[in-house]
């Protein structure tokens, strides 16, 4: 491969503007890159080291993410990442120019669906994590509004984060709740990291989305109704609610426990005696990304047989969910595993996996490897 195709990919990998803020150390010591072969291993993997004596270890960990050119990808096709089909949109290309989608961005909902609160509530969450709110600025954005200056403060944009957190408002109703004097951590985080954050807060996660949605109502109150309140009159609003739903919460616990005990009955399909079962699960950081996986073997008995761990560097949860379950297929194949029943927990990676050749998208080499390796002999 030329220079200057190694180049291209490079650059599209790493999301970087230019080549020079990726290999500026590089390209002031050497008029050209060295071959492809200098990059990895002879195992096919990323030279780390060699990589970490060029370029710095932020870029690095965003290229860790990105597996190698591999005969069971495919061809090479261009797929445009802000659409889940792949295709080119100029809806899309707007909303990226103008910083309303990030397309490593991805909300995780099992937070969100795992909230222990009403479900209206619940879906009021889903849509602040997918920044779905109507707020003055999204009006304005869809060209419904002529500005998008919030209504109450009339100072600033009215985002989803100015309602929930940045409005003087909002900032002394969560200063009543003496909430920001329990936990201040990523409460300069953007959207996404904080709500993540805050909602996977044992001890707290409660009293903020109920705060989360009452600022929302509250603000919709003085649009729609005229209806103004003061934030300490919300912030106990805020209060009584957060008891009357931990009480619920408690009366439904104490009626489960008064309920005829229930034997368990295990339904699942038990391994015939020749399989093994691949159990592969991920985690990411929402605040910087980071991602790493890994894997356990197991027999028809439950013994253990092998496990792996990787570092998977900055990616989104979609991408982990991807490498790790190709990789793991990866390592049963060099086991000798040849008849392994995969077992994760991620229907959105599921679904992909299942698509195989039927669309293209930012996953579809994924796609292609996990297929190329099971259809191995």
């Amino acid at each position: 491969m030329a220079a200057t195709n190694l180049s291209r990919l490079l650059v599209g990998w790493t999301r970087a503007r230019n080549l020079s803020t990726i290999f500026f150390l590089l390209l002031q010591n050497q008029t050209s890159l060295p071959p492809v072969s200098r990059f990895c291993t002879t195992s096919g993997e990323w030279d780390f080291p060699f990589l970490r004596s060029l370029i710095s270890e932020n870029l690095v960990l965003h290229m860790a993410c990105m597996s190698l050119p591999h005969p069971g990808s495919g061809e090479y096709v261009l797929v445009w990442g802000c659409e889940k089909d792949g295709r080119f949109r100029i809806r899309s290309a707007y909303a990226l120019l103008g910083g309303q989608i990030n397309i490593e961005e991805e909300p995780d909902c099992r937070v969100v669906w795992r909230w222990r609160g009403p479900n209206h509530i619940r879906h009021f969450l889903w849509l602040v994590a997918h920044n779905r709110l109507l707020t003055n600025e999204e009006r304005r954005r869809r060209h419904m509004a002529t500005e998008g200056v919030c209504s109450r403060c009339n100072q600033h944009q009215e985002t989803a984060l100015h309602v929930l957190r940045e409005c003087p408002f909002a900032v002394t109703t969560w200063e009543h709740l003496a909430y920001l004097a329990t936990d201040r951590m990523n409460w300069e985080s953007p959207l996404l990291p904080w709500i993540t954050h805050h909602l996977k807060a044992s001890s707290n996660s409660l009293i903020f989305g109920v705060a989360c949605w009452s600022l929302w109502k509250a603000r919709n109150e003085v649009i729609f109704t005229d209806i103004c309140t003061t934030p300490e009159s919300l912030a106990q609003r805020i209060r009584h609610f957060v008891e009357s739903i931990e009480e619920a919460l408690i009366l439904e616990q104490s009626t489960h426990t008064c309920l005829p005990t229930k034997m368990m009955v295990d339904v699942s399909w038990p391994l015939p005696p020749s399989w093994v079962a691949l159990n592969s699960d991920r985690s990411v950081i929402p605040q910087t990304r980071r991602a790493a996986a890994g894997g356990l073997f197991r027999d028809s008995d439950g013994r253990c047989l092998a496990a792996y761990s990787m570092n998977l560097g900055i990616c989104s949860i979609t991408r982990a969910e991807m490498r790790d379950v190709v990789q793991g297929l990866h390592f049963a194949w060099e086991f000798g595993y040849r008849q392994v029943r995969v077992q994760l927990d991620s229907h959105a990676a599921i679904q992909l996996l299942m698509e195989e050749g039927e669309r293209a998208h930012q996953h579809s080499s994924k796609v292609a490897q996990f297929h190329e390796l099971l259809n191995r002999n």
